[in-house]
């Protein structure tokens, strides 16, 4: 199994644990979009997962800027970083804002 699939079912296994409702992005034929979406209290959520060695694509960066221009909250993950991403996910269920 390669590293990035491993890595997005721990953090869809994470995600299935809290009160968010989540989408898995299968990239057959479109390219950048982000491997997860989710809202979480309402909160728009794009997850791009990358290996520790991954790299964004000018695409995926190109529509994670879109996605917080316009209003929601974009993040690259990778292994190391996803515990502090998870937390702050589980902060805006907690309080239910941004």
């Amino acid at each position: 199994m390669q590293g990035e699939t491993k890595f997005k079912r721990r953090v869809l296994n994470d995600l299935a644990a809290l009160e968010v409702f989540v989408i898995k992005i299968q990239q057959v034929s479109t390219c950048g979009d982000p491997d997860i979406v989710l809202c979480a209290a309402g909160n728009f959520v794009a997850l791009e997962l990358k290996t520790e060695r991954g790299r964004t694509s000018p695409l995926q960066k190109y529509k994670l800027r879109k996605i917080q221009e316009s209003g929601g909250i974009s993040f690259v993950v990778v292994p190391s970083t996803w515990p502090e991403v998870l937390s702050f996910i589980v902060k805006l269920i907690s309080k239910g804002v941004a």
